[in-house]
């Protein structure tokens, strides 16, 4: 089933060479690309794998093409977020963006806008995670500052709040 996968994802990627290499290192960037989204699947709160995608990802020529199942569930996402009227359908928009960003790790945009769910949530530890990735896929941003100062709020925000609780 692995393999059927990884198969279809390399017609998907237009790559028509496939390598039986079972290890990422010394393969075919988009063979090793292929090989940490399945990897990412099995693994989503893995953050190391994310970022490792990520920066592979800045790296294939031409980019590859976002799933259309990613893509819808962004739209579902971009709709929660904008008919939102509590913090419980933030969080839900959030959970919308973060299944786009299990199907495609490397979509900056999709980081922003789920890390802006997550603080309108209330969740600011998700909401600083999606932030610090949006950085590392979009590096040198125009509004990278503006990013970094929102990530500072909140950890500031998180702090205060962990100093009012008091430890059980």
């Amino acid at each position: 089933m692995k393999n059927k996968f990884l198969l279809l994802l390399l017609g998907l990627l237009g790559t028509t060479q496939v390598h039986a290499e079972t290890t990422t290192t010394n393969a075919n960037p988009r063979v090793e690309f292929l090989q940490l989204i399945a990897q990412l699947q099995s693994a989503p709160t893995n953050d190391v794998l994310r970022e490792k995608i990520i920066v592979l990802t800045r790296h294939l020529h031409p980019p590859p093409e976002i799933p259309d199942a990613a893509t819808e569930a962004e739209g579902a996402a971009e709709s929660a977020f904008k008919n939102a009227k509590d913090i419980s359908d933030y969080g839900d928009a959030a959970k919308e963006y973060e299944k786009a960003l299990l199907l495609a790790p490397w979509v900056a945009l999709d980081y922003y806008n789920c890390g802006a769910a997550h603080e309108k949530a209330g969740e600011n530890k998700a909401a600083i995670s999606n932030f610090k990735f949006y950085l590392i896929a979009a590096p040198n941003s125009e509004d990278d500052l503006a990013v970094k100062k929102r990530i500072g709020a909140l950890q500031y925000a998180e702090e205060k709040k962990s100093r009012a609780t008091p430890a059980k």
